[in-house]
């Protein structure tokens, strides 16, 4: 009853979609020129692209490849940005 039953519509999901992808991407994307491996953010275009195309048409198999391929793009960045041991 907290009067939120209009974030079930697409018309508001869809920009919130884009500006979290944005949000994501802009994090890969720091996180490349910080350790200057463009890897994890290749994969997080990819996956970004995934993930919109799966919403767009309605394929819940592509969302769940999508999120899986953000999260592992992520885990990707936080490793290269690891620092080397020794």
């Amino acid at each position: 009853a907290a009067g939120l039953g209009f974030l079930i519509h697409d018309a508001v999901l869809i920009p919130v979609l884009i500006v979290f992808l944005a949000i994501t991407l802009y994090g890969l994307y720091h996180g490349m020129r910080r350790h200057g491996r463009r890897q994890a953010l290749g994969v997080g275009v990819v996956a970004s692209l995934v993930l919109f195309a799966s919403i767009w048409f309605g394929s819940g198999i592509a969302a769940g490849i999508g999120i899986a391929a953000l999260v592992l793009s992520s885990l990707l960045n936080v490793w290269f940005a690891w620092p080397p041991a020794g």
